[in-house]
């Protein structure tokens, strides 16, 4: 169990996990994400407005509009990423850095969402991706300050006259030529597939590794609440909590017993060897003790030097014969103190 502990802790903390990150870290994430999202948009309208054939299928003057904000946009993230990179260790930079982007990004997601129509499948979906990664990623004030932040830039860009007219379901597209349903037509059930499937399979895979992550944290932090840090066996408030529920279910309360185990003259291996002698003993006994017990044997560690087996579904003769096999165990053990 010490092995799995320190293997999962390794884990954990010397690989690369996103929870642990700072938040500029989690910054450059999202940043690499828009990029990736205009390298998408970008890539799009350049092959549609260089052929004769898809052409007729697009509103020609507002694909060149957005192809030249996408381009700003991918430019501007593109410098912006060094710049929290080199201050990714500054105190103050992490505390306001991570306000700065989200201000950038929600500005050109809004701004992207309602010139290429709010009803549009492929920007809501690249829209909600940012969404959840926000969520996962940054602490409850940063999620609602950039909540506040979308509804205030999304009410001026309508108030400001950017956009004129009624929302458009899709005013990139020339939906007269595209025709109706839309699906029957193969450019457009490709292009909403394009904006919506490679976004929203990046955004499942960062959230699964996430989530991954997030797991591993929790089963971490569930055995280190549970275990003895020294001998990777239960502790004494497992043992207690156990105990507890036993007495409590009139089914069990006279089917189990306990065994108290105690090291006699532990404290000259102490004072003899030195502390990092007595842990070994520790360790070693506590390795013994599970060999010689049962899968459904409860072993902890109650004390210092003492150990605590909690027995059910057993007869007073199984009792003993499990008390005695432990006894003779630990007197036969030749520890490094012996």
């Amino acid at each position: 169990m010490r092995n799995k502990l320190q293997q999962l802790r390794s884990q954990l903390v010397g690989n690369p996990n996103i929870l642990n990150w700072r938040p500029i870290h989690k910054c450059l994430l999202m940043f690499v994400f828009f990029i990736f999202i205009k390298t998408l948009w970008i890539t799009w309208k350049v092959c549609t407005l260089s052929s004769a054939q898809l052409i007729k299928y697009i509103n020609v003057d507002s694909v060149m509009f957005h192809l030249k904000v996408d381009i700003f946009e991918f430019f501007l993230t593109v410098l912006i990423l060094p710049i929290f990179y080199r201050y990714q260790n500054h105190i103050q930079a992490q505390r306001y850095l991570p306000y700065l982007c989200m201000v950038l990004l929600i500005t050109m997601l809004v701004f992207d969402w309602y010139t290429s129509g709010i009803l549009a499948v492929g920007i809501v979906i690249n829209v909600v991706s940012f969404v959840y990664l926000m969520i996962v990623l940054f602490e409850r004030k940063m999620i609602l300050f950039s909540l506040a932040y979308s509804l205030f830039i999304f009410y001026a860009i309508h108030m400001s006259g950017i956009v004129t007219g009624e929302h458009q379901y899709a005013p990139m597209f020339n939906l007269s030529a595209i025709g109706y349903p839309n699906f029957k037509n193969l450019f457009w059930v490709f292009s909403t597939l394009y904006f919506s499937v490679p976004p929203f399979l990046m955004g499942i895979f960062i959230l699964s590794t996430i989530l991954n992550q997030w797991r591993k944290r929790e089963t971490f932090i569930t055995e280190l609440s549970q275990k003895d840090d020294l001998t990777g066996i239960y502790n004494r408030r497992v043992l207690t909590q156990h105990l507890l529920e036993l007495d409590q279910d009139p089914q069990t309360v006279s089917s189990y017993a306990i065994l108290l185990l105690d090291l006699d003259h532990f404290k000259s291996v102490n004072d003899t060897y030195g502390h990092m002698i007595g842990d070994q003993v520790l360790i070693q006994s506590a390795h013994l003790l599970k060999q010689h017990l049962r899968p459904d044997d409860l072993l902890g560690r109650y004390g210092g030097e003492e150990f605590l087996i909690v027995i059910q579904n057993s007869h007073d003769y199984e009792v003993y014969r499990i008390a005695e096999r432990c006894r003779q165990a630990l007197e036969n053990f030749r520890h490094l103190a012996s």
